[in-house]
């Protein structure tokens, strides 16, 4: 599994690029690969002709193989292009894969009239070196596509980064438009009479310099014979409409500085002031994310599922940990992977913050350790152990006292060193109905 580059991807424009691994008769991506890779896959069998691929042919690289990111990144738009290598090295192949519905008899691959699923493999636009009936269980295109903007039906809907992209643009003119006139300001550009100053002392470029008049200018009222332009910062403002913009940018991202891991200024912040503005932004991204689990990832999912299902051939070994897990690996048998599963969205939300968890469970533990009928319901021993553990305290476990075994009390109280706890002894602190060990209203056993 791995992502397609966007640029990359040639999906079939007559439906909706997220329903294209469902409804599209083809679907292809692009990347270039060295030809030892290629030599390599040929050997194991899943290519043929590698060496018959040849050069691509002039005039094809520089218009299939370009792409826009070139334009808006101002370097290359992917490693290996064969139009924007350097020409020391040698060229990678371009390598076109994709799977597409094709009615084998026509195209005298089989007796088939039926449309099948194939898979092909183009390799620098001349030479097919892959072509093999496509049958997976899942019946779908091999890709999963997400437009977390998308309004369903369109094709190639606009994307976060395509309305950012304008606001991004405006902040650079306004930053660079303020530097530019800031720069013409230091210029210290002059208008001078050259009968009456010697132009010579205005190029030396140290300071604290004597600027020299002519003979003939002697007695001039020097304004007359040199004059500094006036210079105005007409961008002077654009450093605060910069915030404008920012501000526009994160409406639309929903990003704050709570998120950025920026507390903003405006007096002191508590905690939980801190927390609920964190949250607020995080539910707007959560909702993003709910549309993304149901747009691809379940999808994907799904066809991982299905192909595990359709190709795993041999057993295999799983240890499942946690407090529930299973002491000893489970063996997973071919057989064993069958059915239909449900794989449902995701909720979108994070985790709770751990300082406030801590606080939550703190407060729970002082209601149990404090309250007769919960510690009866409620092991105390165990929250506090959780709670340790969610403060980050890992080795508590080797700090606890070692129970004495009852073998060793009896012997105790027989030969006169422990005391049994009953009616007349000291009450025992934590005992119900503020009984006594041994008694009937508190915990049986000595003490």
């Amino acid at each position: 599994m791995e992502n397609i580059d966007p640029f990359m991807f040639f999906p079939d424009p007559r439906v909706p690029m997220n329903q294209v691994s469902r409804r599209g008769e083809f679907v292809f991506w692009r990347s270039f690969e060295s030809v030892h890779t290629l030599k390599i896959e040929e050997s194991r069998g899943s290519l043929k002709w590698v060496d018959q691929a040849g050069v691509m042919p002039r005039g094809q690289s520089e218009v299939g193989g370009s792409s826009v990111r070139n334009l808006l990144a101002g370097g290359e738009a992917h490693p290996g292009d064969p139009s924007t290598r350097d020409v020391r090295a040698d060229a990678f192949v371009q390598v076109d894969q994709g799977t597409c519905l094709i009615i084998p008899s026509k195209l005298g691959l089989g007796d088939s009239d039926v449309p099948e699923k194939w898979l092909f493999t183009i390799l620098n636009k001349n030479q097919i070196v892959q072509a093999e009936p496509f049958d997976y269980d899942h019946n779908r295109h091999p890709v999963t596509v997400i437009e977390s903007n998308s309004f369903g039906y369109g094709f190639g809907q606009a994307g976060v980064v395509d309305m950012l992209g304008p606001i991004q643009d405006s902040l650079s003119w306004f930053m660079n438009s303020h530097m530019y006139n800031v720069r013409n300001a230091l210029n210290n550009m002059w208008v001078v009479d050259p009968s009456a100053v010697e132009l010579q002392d205005l190029k030396e470029p140290e300071p604290g310099k004597i600027i020299r008049l002519k003979r003939n200018a002697i007695g001039q009222d020097v304004r007359s014979v040199i004059q500094q332009l006036q210079t105005t910062d007409v961008t002077q403002n654009h450093v605060n409409d910069m915030q404008l913009f920012m501000r526009m940018g994160d409406s639309l991202s929903a990003i704050n500085d709570n998120l950025r891991g920026i507390q903003n200024a405006g007096g002191r912040k508590t905690a939980t002031e801190v927390r609920t503005s964190g949250e607020a932004g995080a539910s707007r991204l959560a909702a993003k994310a709910r549309f993304i689990s149901g747009q691809g990832m379940v999808e994907l999912a799904e066809q991982m599922s299905l192909n595990c299902q359709q190709f795993m051939s041999m057993e295999f070994f799983t240890q499942v940990v946690g407090q529930d897990g299973a002491k000893a690996p489970i063996t997973i048998q071919p057989n064993m992977v069958t059915g239909d599963f449900h794989y449902p969205i995701s909720d979108g939300t994070l985790p709770i913050d751990r300082t406030a968890l801590i606080d939550i469970w703190k407060e729970i533990w002082l209601a149990v350790a404090q309250d007769q009928v919960l510690s009866q319901q409620y092991d105390s021993v165990g929250i506090f152990d959780y709670l340790a553990q969610l403060g980050g305290a890992k080795n508590l476990s080797q700090f606890k006292v070692q129970a004495v075994p009852d073998g060793q009390v009896d012997q105790g109280v027989q030969n006169g060193d422990l005391i049994p706890a009953g009616p007349g002894a000291l009450p025992i602190r934590g005992a119900p109905n503020g009984g006594y060990r041994g008694s009937p209203g508190g915990n049986a056993g000595p003490a």
